[in-house]
């Protein structure tokens, strides 16, 4: 198989899936914002004298003005086509960021083909496709996965530019796409710059010295599609950008987080949290490869820097320079340790799991093909043999993408027992997608006009309630729910034993032993 074949097989899974996926609480008004957008880019609103860049902002100008909106600039023509052709405006956007999530996986194939065989990159390849983790916010997150993408377009296209330095043949196609990367990936979160300090390290040990056009190019143009895909810069570049790197670095989030049974503020959570979630949330097979390429691998490389470092009594001023290959297995452990040990170190705010590190999970994988490759040759497979292994190591993912959809982000594995082992101690679904199977059911259940209360994000409840059902927000209207009116409740942060937790249930919403929203209706 090929991976045109494997990119086909994925995107008939996802067409013949990708409806019964609900918002999350972030998309509704995410998407306000990129339908803003075009407001900012129509050169005839500049003359106007009433033009306000904060209209450009969408409904939440606070919260999103200071969020970079390149993935929504580029993907918001494709979502209005399709709501055009009939679709609703969730299903229409989750159609296109997992069209999206497909278009990243020819990026991490190709960044696979510099290391491993056509075999073994193709399969880590499918590996990290499946992933149910990352399979539910294929559909669902138009923030965490499209950074993940970029930040590895921007190592890809920069080792690529790189080789051309070293091979004295400079290319501005390379150069160029490097470049766009590199801007890309920072308007999607500040910490993408991390990619041009290790790439320019990598060329830095290989000794490949760029013309300085090439090299002035690669910086300033990732700079300047920076600014131009950033309205918010428009006014302050620099000054806007300081603001929202230490807004980013020291975001304070003041929800409660649930990790391992406790509820921690999200400023006060242990070192252990991102490390532990990783590991938890990682199919099986995955890390039993990625252990046995660390233990494959890890010898060879050492023994070979011990003897460089014999080549000489004065390492610095010799400054013996390490060939490619070890070069970029630095960069690939540099990718996922940096970002690691910030958190451990200095633990920032977190919260929802760790969908704002996904950048650093492929690496995981790459490591993985490590130990998939070195399997392979010392067992010298054939190729029939091989088929039934890569079944073997997709299996998990696959089981748990079925039993859980669609609501396959909540995945955990069997270090923890599934998601029933996790639920009551680690957040499920924490976005509220099961709001929209709850009030699809819902609806389908009533004889007559109900009123519909709802704790958290009753937006989202709108958006799926039928012409019988009336959401309030019992947040702002808590006095006004009366007995026989209905409760829609979430199990994030326990939530749901604090909220007339002995109503009876009308309704619940789980998949393999954890329970998601839970429908309850007053005592007549």
């Amino acid at each position: 198989m090929r991976l045109r074949s494997l990119l086909l097989i994925l995107l008939l899974l996802g067409l013949l899936t990708f409806r019964r996926y609900g918002y999350t609480w972030d998309e509704p008004l995410y998407y306000g914002y990129a339908e803003a957008l075009p407001y900012a880019y129509q050169p005839w609103n500049w003359l106007r004298p009433d033009f306000d860049l904060e209209k450009a902002y969408g409904p939440s100008p606070a919260d999103h003005k200071t969020r970079g909106p390149a993935y929504l600039l580029l993907s918001y023509p494709f979502a209005a086509l399709l709501q055009s052709l009939g679709l609703p405006r969730d299903e229409a956007w989750h159609l296109v960021n997992f069209l999206a999530f497909l278009l990243g996986l020819v990026l991490f194939h190709r960044l696979a083909r510099r290391w491993f065989s056509p075999f073994v990159s193709l399969s880590i390849t499918a590996l990290f496709a499946t992933q149910p983790l990352l399979w539910g916010h294929a559909f669902i997150n138009p923030k965490d996965i499209p950074f993940l993408f970029a930040f590895l377009g921007a190592i890809l296209f920069g080792l690529e530019m790189v080789d051309s330095w070293a091979q004295g043949a400079p290319s501005w196609r390379r150069t160029l796409l490097a470049s766009f990367f590199l801007g890309y990936a920072i308007v999607l979160r500040v910490i993408a710059p991390l990619a041009a300090v290790l790439i320019l390290a990598c060329a830095w040990l290989r000794r490949a010295r760029p013309p300085l056009r090439h090299l002035f190019a690669y910086l300033l143009g990732a700079a300047l599609l920076t600014l131009a895909l950033w309205p918010y810069l428009w006014t302050d570049p620099i000054g806007h950008f300081l603001e929202v790197f230490f807004l980013m670095t020291n975001n304070i989030a003041s929800m409660k987080v649930l990790f391992n049974g406790n509820l921690y503020p999200a400023t006060a959570l242990p070192g252990r949290y991102l490390p532990f979630l990783i590991l938890i949330t990682i199919t099986e097979t995955t890390w039993l490869l990625a252990i046995l390429g660390l233990i494959l691998t890890l010898g060879p490389i050492l023994h070979r820097g011990r003897q460089q470092l014999r080549l000489t009594s004065d390492l610095w001023r010799a400054r013996p320079t390490p060939g490619r290959g070890l070069c970029e297995a630095g960069i690939v452990a540099a990718w996922f340790l940096i970002p690691l040990i910030y958190v451990i170190l200095w633990r920032p705010p977190m919260y929802d799991n760790h969908r704002h590190f996904f950048f650093i999970l492929p690496p995981l994988f790459y490591l993985a093909g490590l130990g998939l490759e070195s399997l392979l040759q010392r067992l010298n497979f054939p190729a029939a043999w091989r088929g039934l292994l890569l079944t073997l190591i997709l299996l998990p993912g696959l089981l748990n993408i079925a039993v859980l959809y669609p609501y396959e982000y909540t995945y955990y594995n069997s270090l923890i027992g599934g998601p029933a082992g996790a639920f009551g101690r680690f957040e499920t679904d924490y976005w509220l997608t099961c709001y929209k199977e709850s009030l699809q059911t819902l609806n389908a259940q009533l004889t007559g006009p109900i009123r519909l209360f709802v704790w958290r994000e009753p937006l989202i409840a709108m958006a799926y309630a039928g012409p019988n059902v009336q959401v309030h927000s019992l947040r702002e209207e808590p006095q006004a729910i009366h007995r026989g009116d209905y409760l829609l409740v979430n199990t994030r942060a326990f939530e749901d034993r604090g909220i007339y937790p002995l109503a009876p249930e009308v309704l619940r919403v789980q998949r393999a032993g954890a329970t998601y929203c839970i429908v309850r209706r007053l005592g007549k």
